[in-house]
């Protein structure tokens, strides 16, 4: 029992993390037209962020209180700009809720020193990648912080992210994505797929990606096709 206990109280960081094979779910949501703003900076750092909403499995409502200063006290003085917004009942599940600033930037070697994560932008010939860093030198404070704590290590690789692309642009965008989940569907070879404008897709990570997010720190979330006329200007 005291075991399940802490499995079910432990409070992960936003960065989605999980401890003793509680999983939390994280979901990125990312605008088309921020990329295009990120992608017309002449700064690589921009002031431009995407909003990642997470889930953090407890064992119930009842606790909300307490359960938010546990979450609060582990991610207290490594990650900055968390919003807590309550605990929610989902069937038979409880969950903390919250979200938090990620910064979206420029280039292929940019990462901030501040968030767990960074949305980076990389511009190509004919395609742009977006792709998902991770910070490990705050990976490791936390690490030892849920030591620490709760005498429970951080496995990043059993972490469930999902990435919501809404294009909020005047035109259709071609985007490309492999080796995911697409609004449920799975997706194995590099494959292509035009969003609306005023739509909006959701991208699941499957485990292959998540298990390279966690040993290479670094994964390709998915990519903006440009055609000939945008790929010469």
């Amino acid at each position: 029992m005291k075991l399940q206990h802490i499995c079910g109280t432990l409070v992960l960081s936003v960065s989605c993390l999980v401890f003793c094979g509680c999983e939390l779910e994280s979901t990125i949501v990312i605008y088309s037209g921020d990329i295009e703003d990120v992608l017309a900076s002449p700064e690589s750092k921009t002031d431009i962020h995407a909003t990642l909403n997470f889930l953090v499995p407890i064992l119930g409502t009842e606790n909300c209180d307490d359960d938010t200063e546990k979450f609060r006290k582990v991610t207290s003085g490594i990650i900055s700009g968390v919003e807590i917004k309550g605990c929610v009942d989902r069937g038979y599940d409880s969950f903390l809720s919250g979200s938090l600033q990620v910064p979206i930037w420029k280039g292929s070697d940019q990462m901030s020193a501040s968030s767990l994560f960074t949305v980076l932008v990389i511009r190509g010939e004919n395609l742009d990648a977006i792709a998902l860093v991770t910070n490990t030198s705050i990976l490791d404070r936390l690490d030892k912080k849920a030591e620490q704590e709760f005498f429970q290590s951080v496995d990043l690789k059993d972490m469930i992210i999902r990435v919501e692309l809404n294009n909020d642009t005047r035109d259709a965008v071609d985007y490309a994505v492999q080796s995911v989940f697409l609004d449920n569907d799975p997706i194995v070879a590099l494959e292509s797929a035009t969003l609306e404008r005023r739509s909006k897709v959701q991208i699941k990570l499957s485990d292959v990606a998540t298990a390279r997010l966690a040993k290479y720190e670094n994964i390709v979330l998915f990519f903006l096709l440009r055609n000939s006329e945008e790929s010469t200007e």
